[in-house]
């Protein structure tokens, strides 16, 4: 399903959401992946799922590893719209990529939390500067 930006930034956290209308309020529902993925979407680029558990963040950290071993993603040395920008966001996890963001430009990602929903960040604010561990682009060929 396609979803406009407007409809993105009012969609609400929902543990492996992918999108799902909520019955009583018809507004979408992600977690942090099926927002990158509906975000990439909006640029025309279809990306791969994860199919973990959000809170099952070394499991996650463990796949986007294996993914990159396989070459799926293309490291970048700077942001370009779209990409992944790859977080270290939770200190259960503090040296694994366990969030995701999509860059949107003049510094800004779009991401989704539990406790905030849909909002935008920069990667030069705290804490998320120190916390970016990398730039990524999908290799569909990978």
């Amino acid at each position: 399903m396609c979803f406009s930006l407007t409809e993105l930034y009012t969609a609400r956290y929902a543990k492996g959401g992918r999108g799902e209308l909520d019955p009583a309020t018809g507004t979408p529902r992600f977690d942090c992946w099926g927002l990158v993925m509906a975000t990439h979407r909006l640029f025309g680029v279809e990306l791969p799922d994860f199919h973990h558990d959000p809170e099952q963040l070394l499991a996650i950290a463990r796949e986007f590893r294996a993914q990159r071993e396989r070459r799926i993603w293309v490291h970048l040395g700077s942001p370009v719209i779209p990409c992944i920008v790859a977080l270290r966001h939770d200190a259960r996890a503090v040296r694994a990529v366990n969030h995701f963001a999509t860059y949107i430009g003049r510094g800004r990602f779009v991401h989704i939390l539990n406790e905030a929903g849909v909002h935008t960040s920069t990667v030069t604010e705290a804490p998320y500067a120190s916390r970016v561990a990398g730039y990524w682009s999908y290799d569909a060929v990978g």
